[in-house]
């Protein structure tokens, strides 16, 4: 099974000082000077630096370093630029303290961007799910689509955004991927989101009810999107076919809240939309993913675990 947890995380320092003065002194990383372009003078700010495919930023004020968790471990534990196989609990519990001690970064770190995401894999090609079936996020058209080489659709909110995409499409030339795999990502955009889940430093991200609640708050946005089943034209009554195809439109609900329809009317519409489509049995894609989502975060967190992780909000 592919699947994996945190990806993309952005560890901002506390005392920048403190880091850059850190940095000096090793070997391992090489930081370089800022030049101005058109005097030609070494700047003292910005410095940057890379360690794998981590990269550092050293500000007078604030320093930061920004990558991929998961392609880190691949690079330092497996030899491998990329991020479609497994990334387990275990290895995030390697991985972590391996980095913080690595940068000295105890006690020195706060992150502003992160990303919990799971590759999932279908039987078909996740590119008819994301043209065909996935349709809207809270009745809304996606904000993105369709950039670089893995086809997506991603919805963004104020402090998150919620992406779908074709991950074996991005790794079927690279890697001779032949899974087919749909991932999907939600991101965390801001310190005081991810502060709100009690995520205050990389340390946090080994507390297994933290993620918990990451993943429960993932599933409520996995919930909100419409994925449909192939309607059967010739099956539903041309009644319901007008509704299904205006309540399947963005554009409808758009107008609704453009005409400020009041809350009761557009609740008590959703509710007809869904009970159609309970009736005609349109969303088996739907629960097939949710089901597997579900399956691939407790897959993700007990593998090679001594005890199954139980939620403190299941045991209370």
């Amino acid at each position: 099974h592919k699947k994996k947890m945190f990806d993309l995380v952005n560890t901002n320092i506390k005392d920048s000082k403190k880091f850059e003065n850190y940095l000096e002194k090793f070997t391992f990383i090489d930081v370089i000077n800022s030049t101005n372009i058109a005097t030609g003078e070494i700047l003292e700010y910005p410095k940057k630096a890379s360690f794998h495919n981590i990269n550092i930023r050293i500000n007078k004020l604030y320093s930061k370093l920004v990558g991929s968790l998961h392609k880190l471990n691949n690079l330092i534990f497996h030899n491998q630029d990329q991020n479609y196989n497994d990334f387990t609990y275990k290895e995030l519990s390697v991985l972590i303290p391996y980095f913080i001690d690595k940068f000295d970064l105890e006690d020195n770190n706060y992150l502003t961007k992160l990303e919990l995401g799971f590759n999932i894999k279908l039987d078909c090609d996740p590119q008819k799910i994301i043209d065909n079936h996935l349709l809207m996020y809270d009745y809304k058209s996606p904000n993105r689509d369709k950039v670089n080489n893995g086809d997506f659709k991603e919805f963004f909110k104020s402090d998150h955004h919620l992406k779908i995409y074709n991950k074996s499409k991005q790794y079927k030339r690279k890697f001779d991927v032949k899974d087919h795999i749909l991932r999907i990502e939600l991101k965390l955009t801001s310190k005081r989101k991810i502060q709100s889940f009690g995520i205050n430093c990389l340390d946090d991200l080994l507390d297994k009810n933290k993620i918990y609640k990451i993943f429960e708050f993932l599933q409520k946005e996995f919930q909100k999107l419409t994925i449909i089943d192939t309607i059967d034209f010739e099956e539903i009554p041309q009644n319901d076919i007008d509704k299904l195809n205006k309540y399947t439109n963005p554009n409808y609900w758009q107008r609704l809240r453009i005409e400020n329809k009041s809350y009761k009317v557009q609740t008590r519409l959703k509710k007809d939309f869904n009970l159609l489509l309970k009736k005609y049995n349109l969303t088996t894609i739907k629960e097939d993913l949710n089901d597997k989502l579900i399956y691939k975060f407790w897959e993700l967190i007990n593998q090679d675990q001594k005890e199954l992780f139980e939620p403190i909000s299941v045991k209370g």
